[in-house]
């Protein structure tokens, strides 16, 4: 892993073994679960900060389980029912989901701890989150790439001591792409910048697709298009459809590896990696959609998937889901619809020109301000993947 800070503080993270494996490289099938799963929040109480092993790192990064971990118990924090924006029906069981559904944050500042330089973690201990505060660009290794680094605590006994709160954060699969957005390559966008949107809005749960609509038509006015079909979308982004700055999708994912990654537009279409390497991207693009963030952690290949082919197709900026991302009505509507409304307010940021990843983490920051205290598995979700790390803007 790479940390890129101001301060030029580095680390890798090891390579080798403890990858999890992937599928094969086929498109998954598609079945009924088009349909929202739902899942009942059960509460956790995570490992021991003591327990300083492979354990910690597989339970809260979401890698493979290891026979004899630990599954977190304790009371519940979160009352309510909550769809997921994928075909995730066995989420829920997850070590990974318990620990991010708990409030305790000592398992994410013991992750921080580990993953992170000591020098990192004193500067940002240091750092008024209402303040100017550092960039941190992130290049995992593929066994690290799943890990939620929002969600990593610095300061565990500051209700704002998470990384997102000291931090702008965003992700990069491979310099190399960094590389290629400082050349200007051919497929890059060229002209001035407009505040053109286009959006996709098709699937999930119904209630949170409204918020997230009327949010980007208050954003973006008569600037925006909404794609009513899959087809639609398809010719916004063929090579003859017309340029925009900002395009959101919100769907269904899943997590098949490399080129047969894939989003579910419709009953009969999906859109895999595979077939985006023939169309074109925004600068800024939304794929508000479970898992749509993930990439080829399997041994001896590239990190692939849709957030790779997408920011060499056009794109500057991926925001894409880490983790099956809460949908819809909680029984305590506080909880509901979190996804949404953080989308609701990220969206209002790009149309002034708040620079995505920016703009993301004031997006969960306020969202966090407004429902108070709610552990990680809501608003954690969402990450920047980027080629261009503009400095931060109004922090």
């Amino acid at each position: 892993m790479r940390c890129r800070a101001r301060t030029g503080l580095e680390r890798r993270a090891p390579r080798g073994g403890g990858r999890r494996s992937g599928r094969d490289g086929r498109q998954a099938e598609t079945h009924h679960g088009h349909e929202c799963c739902h899942e009942e929040s059960h509460p956790a109480t995570p490992d021991s900060a003591n327990s300083v092993d492979h354990r910690t790192l597989s339970g809260l990064g979401g890698l493979p389980r290891t026979q004899g971990l630990h599954r977190p118990s304790g009371p519940c924090h979160l009352s309510g029912t909550e769809g997921v924006r994928a075909q995730a029906p066995d989420w829920r069981t997850t070590p990974r989901f318990r620990h991010l559904t708990a409030r305790d944050t000592a398992p994410w500042a013991t992750l921080a701890q580990l993953l992170l330089p000591s020098g990192l973690v004193a500067l940002l201990r240091n750092t008024n989150p209402a303040g100017a505060v550092p960039k941190l660009l992130i290049e995992p290794d593929s066994r690290l790439w799943r890990v939620p680094w929002a969600a990593l605590s610095v300061e565990p006994d500051d209700p704002e001591g998470y990384m997102l709160d000291r931090a702008v954060l965003a992700m990069l699969p491979s310099l190399s792409l960094a590389d290629s957005a400082a050349t200007g390559g051919d497929e890059r966008a060229t002209g001035a910048i407009n505040n053109r949107a286009f959006a996709y809005l098709a699937g999930v749960n119904a209630e949170g697709l409204d918020l997230e609509r009327n949010a980007l038509d208050a954003a973006f006015g008569t600037e925006v298009v909404h794609a009513r079909t899959a087809a639609e979308l398809l010719t916004v982004l063929g090579p003859d459809g017309a340029g925009f700055s900002v395009g959101a999708a919100s769907v269904h994912g899943n997590d098949s590896p490399g080129l047969a990654h894939a989003l579910r537009l419709d009953r009969r279409t999906q859109l895999s990696a595979a077939r985006m390497l023939t169309l074109r991207f925004p600068r800024t693009l939304l794929i508000n959609a479970c898992l749509s963030a993930e990439l080829d952690e399997r041994r001896g290949t590239d990190p692939l998937g849709i957030p790779t082919v997408a920011l060499c197709r056009g794109a500057e900026t991926v925001i894409g889901g880490i983790f099956p991302l809460p949908d819809g009505r909680a029984k305590n509507p506080r909880y509901s619809h979190p996804t949404a409304r953080i989308l609701a307010i990220l969206y209002r940021l790009l149309a002034t020109g708040v620079p995505p990843s920016t703009a993301l983490r004031s997006a969960q920051r306020q969202y966090r301000a407004e429902v108070g205290p709610v552990p990680p598995r809501l608003w954690a979700g969402l990450v920047s993947i980027t080629t261009t790390f503009e400095d931060p803007h109004r922090t």
